[in-house]
């Protein structure tokens, strides 16, 4: 996938309008299964973007997230880190904490919260 895939992806994602499209696979299964983990690491204009991309997800489906986190152990790790070196410090993690201790509880779910309280410790 290129930057041009990953930019239009990106809007597809959040455009809510295209909401009603997408079926039943959840925004967050969506960007997760077509992400390319070798060519984030290696764009640093498309980390940015994941990184935004995490966050958005976070803060607008965050029971979703958890539910493609579960789903796709081979990026769970990966988007965990992301998580824990947000790329701005405008996010306001302790809401995220708070919208993900309202999900069920589960591994993922106590892996995710560890993951913002590391972010939020490196912005206190």
């Amino acid at each position: 996938m290129n930057k041009i895939f990953y930019a239009i992806l990106i809007f597809i994602l959040f455009d809510t309008s295209t909401q009603n499209i997408m079926g039943t696979e959840s925004r967050s299964d969506i960007f997760i299964n077509r992400l390319n983990i070798n060519e984030v690491k290696q764009n640093i204009e498309l980390s940015e973007a994941v990184n935004d991309s995490v966050f958005i997800l976070l803060n607008d489906e965050t029971d979703n997230l958890i539910n493609a986190l579960k789903k796709n152990k081979d990026k769970r790790d990966f988007i965990l880190k992301e998580i824990e070196n947000p790329i701005s410090d405008s996010y306001h993690i302790m809401e995220l904490i708070d919208k993900v201790k309202q999900c069920e509880f589960s591994f993922v779910r106590k892996k995710v919260l560890r993951s913002l309280q590391e972010a939020r410790n490196k912005y206190n």
